[in-house]
């Protein structure tokens, strides 16, 4: 039968954390042999052991139902509506600001460009130039001023032209910037032997020039089919100096502001034009 002394001995030496090899060699050196060394360590081994205990029977509770999820909506707060209503704000000054770029890209920038970013020749008053632009049809524009005299009347007249291609068709229109009318002095001296006195003449050549100063509220256009035809009209006006021969206006008995071009059957005949 294993001494109980050494039974308690291995078992405090467990307690405190020895091992069962280190508690049996410190009794066998302590003068126990080895037998009840053993042996006390095999009572150990079964004192250590618990009896199979039955597990206890759990309650098992019923289960609840689930707690369904609650979404919450934040509400609205007026800091948050303010802040929506500058991004609304924003966004239609961008849709607006987008639309203006695209009008000014399609009234300016695409035109040029499907012309071919032609640039505008500045003649100032070389007539050759002019004309030269005129065999290609190229974009000019010049200022001429001459003078003409027709029954004793001196026509000083100054032109402001423009010429630019439109559809396939060379246009060419010109402006009266102004227009003047003076009697000759041979003129002047048959109407004082016709019994008139300067006073009078001066009248009438004054009731001349206002009545011929609506011409300069007219722009004169014309479209030639061919630059050709042009060119050589535009030689006959301003090289040949058949210009002032070539047109003729009428003036409404009724109404003095109405008047109407006549153009010639030459020009008709090559061109389409107008008077605005």
């Amino acid at each position: 039968m294993a001494r109980q002394d050494l039974i308690a001995a291995i078992r405090n030496a467990l307690e405190r954390g020895e091992s069962v090899e280190d508690a049996k060699k410190s009794l066998v050196n302590a003068g126990y042999s080895i037998t009840e060394v053993e042996e006390a360590e095999s009572q150990v081994g079964k004192l250590k052991q618990k009896p199979n205990m039955p597990k206890p029977r759990q309650n098992k509770l019923p289960l609840l139902p689930k707690t369904p999820e609650i979404n919450e909506t934040p509400i609205p707060t007026k800091e948050n509506n303010q802040n929506k209503k500058s991004t609304n704000i924003i966004l239609i000054l961008a849709i607006v600001l987008f639309v203006i770029i695209v009008v000014v890209l399609i009234l300016f920038f695409i035109p040029n460009f499907l012309k071919g970013n032609v640039s505008s020749t500045d003649c100032v008053n070389d007539i050759d130039c002019f004309i030269s632009a005129s065999q290609d049809c190229k974009t000019a524009k010049m200022t001429t001023t001459d003078s003409a005299e027709m029954f004793g009347i001196i026509n000083t007249f100054t032109v402001l032209w423009n010429m630019n291609k439109e559809s396939q068709k060379c246009v060419i229109s010109w402006k009266y910037e102004d227009i003047t009318l003076k009697y000759s002095n041979n003129l002047i001296q048959s109407l004082l032997s016709s019994g008139l006195t300067q006073a009078e003449i001066n009248q009438h050549e004054q009731k001349a020039n206002n009545d011929i100063s609506f011409i300069k509220s007219k722009t004169i256009t014309c479209k030639f089919n061919n630059a050709n035809d042009l060119t050589n009209m535009l030689t006959k006006w301003l090289k040949e100096k058949e210009f002032s021969a070539t047109f003729s206006f009428t003036i409404s008995p009724e109404n003095e502001n109405e008047t109407n071009y006549i153009f010639p059957q030459e020009l008709q005949n090559i061109a389409e034009c107008s008077a605005i």
